[in-house]
Formats: structure tokens, sequence, C-alpha cells
């Protein structure tokens, strides 16, 4: 991890300041190694400087290169795509600096600072999963991979409707928002410059989003020459990181994102350490075990149950798991982390495969409804609506519901005018919106202390071959049957937790159909299926174990506190009382630990 600052127009006297806030930052990320504080700038008007993890434990990665007028850094996990240079090396993007940033696939940042003549350039990965946060007071602006260092630099501290209402009703902070006013976040695919004598940064985007819609070709299967093009494009980074990080870790599970990982790792032969978290009744871990059985894979399971979650130093770890998230990733998700690592490693990841599954309307069994509907722009709207709000409204105020119904709206506007299709607008959210913000943050760097994260399926060779398939056929999941097949066929046929549906639209859309009237059925004379205990379960039984904390947490807070105006206090203090049935905090248990994160979140703030 590599925590940076950097800074235009920034005034000499607040150079010792700032250090002295990055050095405060290893209180809140302990493997943050003090003795790698740099900074770069003097007096010029710009400046830079970070803290990243120890040079031993990072190792082969080189975060920084400098010398007396220029530096370059970055942060992420980065590969170069022509094969010529190891990307993990700030020397090597250095040499290659006006190459990028088309040579460069992952998730990440890389930033270039000048003094004479004075400029900035930063770049980002395509879609924008690596936060890269932004502030601008004046004619200064500030940089950063933290919140909580703009705004411990700054003093900015006031709430932002927008985006407290988006986390309150999502449970992520989407768009280019942040739970704070001013401060917000880059878009995916960018390159800003700045330079002597403008205040604003020229912003060149490098990746349009519309790119996707105007590549569209409406396929209904993929080519051979089609899946040997993508194969080679995902193969390569992950041969690439290999020979630098070997083993890979790459998670195994009964689902089908994975599945594409792990196919691409058999046929690239590439070295990995497999594992799956669960306990021995988890559907992921049964299937996991089968499958690292017959293919003959390093495999490790990590059994990790409520139990984890009841520590003694509670509210300490809870305040820490919060500034360094932000406020923006839920208690709900809170995980220990370890004290210490020896090494930096690189896991894989399958975020973003839902981008070519249809997956808000795989989860609903709705998808015929979509698609017999979906051509009226206000039912797109009203269906995309239940499906990201979902149940979330009842502790909330009406006026927060409104603020996110609105920019719901003014999204599926904006998309169609880039050119999408209709029906093509749930995939659109779900990777600019959900994959961008919520899997970035909550998933792919929630543990950026102790390894870098690759997510294949994030990368612009995957989201343009996931928006050439047209919709109805992408909600069949086309991409993942045909890859899979021709990747390790063996894998394709081998179990999964759901059977492949069918690769007919009008047969799926039926199929799905029955499916939804057959549950509506089983629900009615009262059948319910039987499974194991799920990850919500047990999380709700901790939220119980806590309840009398959240409570006390904030209700404690001042009833004039803006969070006041979004959630509604005498529903939140009825939800939570001792005389309230747990089981009917149930349903809402997400939405109470998103409530407790924001009321942490205020208290560190104020």
């Amino acid at each position: 991890m590599n925590l940076f600052f950097i800074a235009w127009n920034f005034p000499h006297d607040k150079e010792s300041f700032v250090l002295s806030e990055i050095y405060n930052m290893t209180k809140v990320y302990p493997l943050l190694d003090p003795k790698t504080i740099w900074s770069f700038g003097e007096g010029k008007g710009v400046f830079a400087a970070s803290i990243h993890t120890d040079h031993n434990i990072a190792a082969p990665r080189i975060y920084v290169k400098q010398n007396d007028n220029q530096v370059v850094l970055y942060d992420g996990c980065l590969v170069d795509q022509t094969g010529r240079f190891n990307a993990h090396d700030a020397r090597a993007l250095w040499e290659h600096w006006h190459d990028l940033p088309s040579s460069l696939e992952g998730q990440f940042v890389t930033i270039q600072v000048s003094k004479n003549p004075p400029s900035i350039e930063i770049i980002n990965d395509a879609l924008g999963v690596y936060p890269v946060y932004y502030l601008r007071l004046g004619n200064t602006y500030f940089l950063s991979n933290s919140v909580l260092l703009l705004r411990r630099i700054s003093h900015v501290s006031e709430f932002d409707p927008l985006g407290v209402s988006l986390f309150l009703c999502w449970g992520w902070a989407s768009g280019d928002r942040t739970l704070l006013n001013d401060i917000r976040v880059i878009p995916g695919g960018q390159h800003w410059k700045w330079e002597e004598g403008v205040t604003e940064p020229k912003r060149i985007t490098y990746f349009d989003r519309a790119k996707l819609s105007r590549s569209r070709y409406g396929k209904e299967r993929l080519s051979k020459a089609d899946l040997q093009q993508l194969a080679d494009k995902l193969i390569h980074p992950c041969q690439s990181l290999a020979q630098s990080f070997a083993p890979l870790d790459c998670p195994i599970t009964g689902g089908r994102d994975s599945r594409i990982l792990i196919s691409l790792l058999i046929r690239g032969k590439i070295e990995a350490q497999y594992f799956t978290r669960g306990a021995s009744d988890n559907i992921d871990v049964q299937i996991a075990t089968e499958m690292a059985r017959y293919f003959n894979l390093p495999h490790r399971i990590t059994s990790q149950g409520a139990e984890h979650l009841v520590i003694d130093d509670w509210e300490e770890a809870s305040k820490q798991w919060v500034q360094q998230n932000d406020g923006m990733v839920s208690l709900a998700h809170f995980a220990q982390q370890p004290l210490q690592v020896k090494r930096l490693g690189v896991e894989l990841n399958g975020a973003g495969g839902e981008i070519a599954r249809g997956i808000y309307n795989s989860v609903t069994r709705h998808g015929a409804r979509f698609f017999l509907r979906g051509h009226n722009l206000d039912f797109v709207k009203q269906y995309l609506a239940r499906q990201v709000i979902k149940s979330r409204d009842e502790l909330l105020n009406q006026e927060t519901i409104r603020i996110v119904q609105e920019y719901l709206e003014n999204f599926v506007d904006e998309v169609i005018d880039e050119g999408f299709s209709p029906f093509d607008v749930p995939d659109v959210f779900y990777g600019y919106e959900r994959v961008r913000r919520w899997a970035g943050v909550s998933h792919l760097f929630l543990g950026r202390q102790y390894r870098d994260v690759f997510a294949p399926l994030c990368t612009r060779p995957f989201m343009e071959q996931a928006f050439s398939i047209s919709a109805p056929y992408r909600y069949t999941n086309l991409l993942h049957y045909q890859l899979i097949y021709f990747l390790e066929p063996k894998l394709h046929s081998f179990l999964m937790e759901e059977n492949w549906p069918p690769q007919q639209p009008i047969i799926n859309f039926v199929h799905d159909f029955l499916h939804h009237q057959f549950k509506k059925i089983e629900k009615t004379i009262g059948i319910s299926s039987k499974h194991p205990a799920t990850t919500q379960e047990e999380k709700w039984r901790w939220l119980e174990s806590k309840i009398e904390y959240i409570r006390e947490l904030c209700l404690d807070q001042s009833k004039s506190s803006p969070l006041w105006d979004l959630v509604n206090r005498p529903k939140f203090e009825q939800i939570t009382s001792s005389d309230t049935n747990p089981l009917v905090r149930y349903p809402t248990q997400l939405t109470l630990w998103d409530v407790t994160t924001l009321f942490q979140y205020a208290q560190l703030v104020a």
C-alpha cells in the first residue's frame, strides 16, 4: 500500500503539517512503515508525499521513483499489456510514461509530478475501481487515496446529503460522491493534467463509457476468434503478475465468476494457491473441495464463523475500521485484519463478472418481465429503483428516497444519451455504479494493507466483450458459458451452485418465470427450503449482540445532527428498542449497520 497526498498551488508553510498528518496515518494503517515517508516540492506550488509498506514486505514493488525535478509513484495492482516492462516498478513507469495509459491494465492510480515547469499528471484505471479522491479549496487542488487524510489536512467536515443518501439506500456512496461535501472521486478512464498558469486540470477521458454502447453489435454468440482474443488478454496479465508474485491467490466457489479465474489459471499454467472461505456445510466449500481434488489444485479452507466478530476491543476496532474505509464500508462487513504480514501478495478477484450475467434480472428472476417491458424508459427507472433500494426505505425519511430516486433517474437518462439501449441500463448501472464504487471499496481494496487485488473481469477486454453481446443473451450467461468451455471444458461441466441457464433467451425467460411462480406457491402454502446458516443470519446474531451499543451510539448524538434529516429517528428508536422482537429487526439489519457506520463516522469527524 502506498498512501499519498498530492497538491497543486500548495502553500509552502503547510508542508510540515501535511507530513505530520501522513505520519499519523500509521495509527489507522498500522502496516505502513514510517521510515518510508518522503516529500517533493519545496515551495514550488506542487507538492507530493507518501508513506508505504516496508520495502522488504512490498518487494518487488517499487512505489516511488524521483530525482531533483520529478517524481513518479503509484498504488494498486497494474500490468503492462504489451509485456515490455514491469508496471509495479515506478522506475519503469517513469521510463515509459509517454506510452501510458493505453498500455496499462488493472485497478490502480499512477502519478507524475514535476517542479520545472510545475505540472501534475494522474492516470487511473479504465473503470475507476481504484478510488482517487480530490478536493478543491479556492485555487488549490488536493488529491489522495484517503478521504481521511484529505479531511484532516483541509478540515472539511460537512456531510454530503447525496453521498449519505446513496450510502443509506444502496449500501455504498455512488457516482463521484463520498460522505463529505466537496470531496469527490475521479471517474474511471481518466488522465488529468495540471500545467503552469492554470488552476483547473485538463481532463482527458481515455476510456469513455459511451464506447461500450458504440461497440455493441448485439452478438448472440461469440466466435472462436473472439474467445481466443479475450482469453489471451485475460491470461497475459495473470502470467505477468505471477512472474513477480507467484503463487497468486485465487478463490474457488460454486459460482461462475471464480470459475473463469480458475479456467484462466489452468489454461495459462499459472502457479496459484486456491482458497475458499466458509464452514464445512457451506455449498461453496463443498464444491471447492471436490473441484480442488479433481483438478489437483493446492487448496485451503478458511473457516470463519460469527464468533470471530465478538472481540474484546470492539469499540476501538470498529472506529479503526470506519476510519480506514472513510465511513463508506458498512460495519456489517467488519473483519479483523492481520497485525503483520511477511509478504504483500496478489489475490485475484471475480468482481465485474456480474456485468456479463444480467445480474439485476437473474437474482430476482424477473428477467422475462424486464425484457418484455424494458423498452419503456419509465419502466426501466422504476424497475432499477426496486432492485437497488429494495426494503431499505423502512428506516429512512422520504427525502432520502427522493434524493436517490432523482439521482437514479438522471443516471438512466445519461446512459440512454450515450447511446445504450434501455435493455442495457441495468448492466451499465451494475458496472459503473455498483462494481466501481461498492466492489472497489468493499472488496478489492478492503484489505489493501496486506495484499493487492487484481480483477480480470473489471478490465477493458472483458467489459468490451460483455457489452458486445445483446442484453437477452447476457442474461443467459453466454460469455461465461462459452469462455469457460473454451478454456477448460471439464470445469464447464463440473458441479456448480446453480446449473447453467438455458442458452436460448425465450426458453430462459420461461424457465425463470416458472421458477418464480413455483417459489410464490411454496411461500403461499408455507413450504420453506432448509439450508445451512447463511452469512446474513450470522450477521443478524452479531447485530443482536451489539444492539444496545448501536442504539446508544446513534441516539446519543444530537437530534440536530444532519444525519437525522435522512434517517427516521422515531422508527430507529422503535426498531432498536429492547421491547422489539429481534425477528422484526432481521429484514432491516443491513440498514441498521449502515446507520451505525454513519453515526460512528460522524463521531470521528466531529
